[in-house]
């Protein structure tokens, strides 16, 4: 069985679309610290450090070098505001595999390590978000293959 480690101390981010190419994809980011820790690799860090909860940010992300890894919204929820009531930032950007990996570096760089399966939906259940029924329900959504299944998910 493979061991999986879960803190919620930690700073955590995942791929929060499907791995493959597309015009868009979104990386999830979480946990305390995680404004500051974005804003490290954010063109504009103080303007991400002082954006209000549950806005948008446009600009791009930058390695250390300052070399531009891609254009990137920043969708940003302060403690309490997203979905697992941490402080949580989500970066849309351009669907290039290659982009992505670089990004996904770029945060770990950062301070961030891979989120394991359904780690976001524990925090947001840990920190009274969401219950156990909906924590459950959201693989049942994710995983629906009919829509059916889909809308009996959704109930």
């Amino acid at each position: 069985m493979k061991d999986i480690h879960y803190d919620t101390d930690d700073l955590i981010a995942a791929l929060a679309t499907p791995w493959g190419e597309s015009a868009l994809a979104v990386v999830r980011t979480g946990g305390e610290g995680c404004i500051d820790a974005v804003a490290k690799v954010f063109s504009d860090p103080e303007k991400l450090r002082q954006a209000k909860s549950n806005t948008l940010l446009y600009g791009s992300l930058r390695e250390p070098s300052g070399d531009e890894v891609d254009q990137v919204v920043l969708g940003l929820y302060r403690q309490g505001h997203g979905y697992t009531g941490q402080e949580s930032v989500e970066i849309y950007c351009h669907g290039s595999l290659p982009g992505i990996e670089r990004i996904m570096e770029l945060l770990r760089g950062a301070g961030f390590r891979d989120a394991q399966p359904g780690e976001f939906s524990l925090r947001s259940f840990l920190n009274g978000r969401i219950d156990l029924t909906r924590a459950e329900a959201v693989q049942e959504i994710v995983s629906a293959k009919t829509r059916k299944a889909q809308s009996l998910a959704l109930g």
